[in-house]
Formats: C-alpha cells, structure tokens, sequence
C-alpha cells in the first residue's frame, strides 16, 4: 500500500510473463511497468530497478572489445565465476560461468584475448540491443528491426548478421534448423541453402557476437 496525493493505493505485485523473451527482457519490463504505477509521484523508485544488459557493436554487457584481461576479470568477478582457458593453436580465453555452474559447464560469456585484450566477446546471457533483441529472440523478430541478413556458416553454426546493425552476429539455434541444412560449409552453401535458412523465422538467437575490426 502506498499514498498517492494522500490517498491510499493498493500495489498488486507483477506476476511473472508467460512469454519466450529472457529473464533480463521480463525484469525490464516489470521495472518500467512499476514506473508507470508510481509515475510523479515515486520517481526514484526507477533507479533501483535493475538496468538492462546492453548489446552494441564495441561491447556486450559493459565488457567492452580492446579491454584489458584484468579490467574484465574484476569487472565480472562479482556476478560470475572467472577462468582462463587455452586450447592449443588458439588465442586464450575467458570463460565466464554461472558460480552454480560446475567448471566445464555452459558459460554465459566467452571472451577472446589478444595480447591480454579483448578482441572477441560471445554471450549466451539475456542482453538486448537498443532494438530489443538477443538471446531467445527468434530470427524473426531480428529481421523485423534489421530486415533480411546475411548469412555466415563457421564452426559453431549459423551467425545472421545485418547491415542495419553492424558489427553484431546472431548465432541460430541448430535445433531449429531441419537436419538436411545443418552444418554446411561456408564454401559450400548454395543460394537457395541460404535462402532457406534465412526463410526460417521461428528459429531462436542463442548467442550474440561482437568482434574487434
């Protein structure tokens, strides 16, 4: 119960959204619906709502590409558990992991390194560019704020990118792609492969990618 220009008003607390979008996309709105109950009269009230994680082409979630190794590991030290991983004949890594996830579990950041610099930032997390699209997002609705896209087979799957917001990959859920379009070669896609592939509008964003030019 709060007091509005003296008289009192009942606060029903927001369920949660029976939607597809990520847990950080459901806080944003709760956030703003709270504003707008409070609007004039508890302005401050917004400032303590969480602020969305943020996609753009120089950084995801504030960690930004051409950062040093040790700004980063302190910036997501509080949220995440931290480790240096190297593979033989690639660049080391930071590997930015839930602290309930076990030590090879599924991160929710990879970051590239060169030369102790951010050069390459990958994020599974539930950050959104200023158009509202990320993780859990379908391609979809990316081409609705982008239009069309382009398509770029690698190693790991399909990432979509846009001329309308360059600088930012989308990597496609595999599982939402029909088996006999899986896993083509970027020198072996044909045009009507890659037309059908862009065709399918239902198929999830899993990943977000930006890279150092």
């Amino acid at each position: 119960m709060i007091l509005i220009g003296g008289a009192p008003v009942a606060v029903v607390p927001l369920g949660v959204h029976q939607d597809s979008k990520p847990p950080m996309i459901q806080w944003e709105r709760k956030c703003g619906s709270v504003a707008l109950l409070v609007c004039g009269c508890l302005i401050a009230a917004s400032s303590a709502c969480a602020q969305p994680c943020e996609i753009d082409p120089s950084s995801i979630g504030g960690v930004r590409i051409g950062a040093s190794k040790a700004d980063v590991v302190a910036q997501l030290s509080g949220r995440y558990s931290v480790a240096e991983e190297a593979k033989p004949g690639s660049s080391p890594t930071l590997a930015a992991r839930a602290r309930t996830e076990v030590a090879n579990g599924k991160p929710a950041m990879i970051i590239g390194l060169d030369s102790d610099l951010v050069f390459l930032i990958d994020s599974y997390e539930g950050c959104i560019t200023k158009e509202g699209i990320g993780p859990g997002m379908t391609l979809g609705r990316a081409q609705a704020a982008y239009g069309r896209g382009q398509l770029d087979p690698t190693d790991l799957g399909y990432f979509i990118w846009f001329d309308r917001k360059a600088g930012v990959m989308f990597l496609i859920d595999e599982r939402d792609i029909p088996a006999s379009l899986r896993g083509i070669a970027d020198d072996a896609i044909s045009p009507e492969q890659e037309r059908q592939i862009l065709s399918l509008r239902s198929a999830r964003i899993v990943m977000v990618r930006v890279a150092g030019q």
